[in-house]
């Protein structure tokens, strides 16, 4: 299960690279930059690529959409050594939620959460503390730059898993339990985007820069 989410991960954050995303000089319409994450937008910033990237991986085995809450999920998946992806600008949580999370965790199972917010119940489960990009960055004259993440390939981390032109990818993870957590990946200031926190006989994945994963 190790090597495949490694795998995994590193394929989708090479996904659909695109050109940039300001007019050309032939005045082209700027595409919709909306971050809806879906695997049906085949915008910059949906996820189609990332979902048929997983389902040809995962070809052999079964993939279902779940639109429910984690906490009704939970009820009806009775797997193990299964894994549950989320792609979302915000991740919405409660505390049955987080407990459920959890549970399907420790139970030998792992989760992928990569999202622009997440809720304070989770994060304090976790021990840890999500820090998003600056105000400051955002509402720049020139907000937009070239900017990347690394991911960590055995003992080093890979400063062209993912690079685009638009806001910085300088969210960052400020604070975790280093006594249950490995950091796998770093914003573009060297600073950890990307953790995983063992849980039980499972692993929650944490990313806080969704549009690595985005078609763009």
């Amino acid at each position: 299960m190790n090597k495949r989410l490694t795998y995994l991960l590193c394929i989708i954050a090479f996904a659909g690279l695109a050109t940039g995303c300001t007019a050309d000089k032939a005045g082209k319409k700027i595409p919709d930059l909306t971050e809806t994450y879906s695997n049906t937008d085949k915008k910059p910033f949906g996820a189609y690529i990332a979902y048929h990237q997983l389902v040809e991986m995962f070809y052999r085995n079964t993939i279902r959409e779940e639109k429910r809450s984690f906490e009704e999920s939970w009820k009806n998946i009775e797997d193990t050594g299964s894994i549950y992806v989320c792609l979302a600008n915000s991740l919405h949580t409660t505390d049955e939620d987080v407990n459920s999370i959890i549970a399907y965790a420790e139970k030998g199972n792992a989760v992928f959460f990569a999202a622009g917010e997440f809720e304070q119940n989770l994060l304090t489960e976790l021990g840890c503390k999500v820090s998003p990009v600056s105000l400051l960055e955002q509402f720049a004259d020139k907000p937009y730059k070239n900017s990347g993440i690394s991911i960590k390939t055995g003992d080093k981390f890979d400063s062209s898993s993912y690079r685009y032109f638009y806001f910085p990818l300088s969210a960052k993870i400020s604070r975790y339990n280093s006594a249950d957590t490995r950091v796998l990946g770093l914003n573009e200031n060297g600073e950890p985007d990307f953790i995983v926190v063992f849980r039980g006989r499972g692993r929650i994945f944490l990313h806080c820069e969704p549009r690595a994963f985005s078609n763009y």
